[in-house]
């Protein structure tokens, strides 16, 4: 094995992992944005601060 294509492995593996860790952040970030808008608008509807 030439130590070109050792390289060349070596960055595709770096690029999978932090797409992984990228993808991980993403989808987390996700989920915890959805709760806090489910939680604030729920808590809006039920207890409004102003009223329309």
């Amino acid at each position: 094995m030439n130590p070109q294509k050792k390289g060349w492995l070596y960055v595709f593996f770096c690029v999978l992992f932090f797409a992984c860790v990228c993808g991980c952040f993403i989808i987390c970030e996700n989920y915890t944005v959805n709760c806090i808008y489910e939680s604030v608008t729920s808590s809006f509807t039920s207890n409004p601060p102003f009223t329309v």
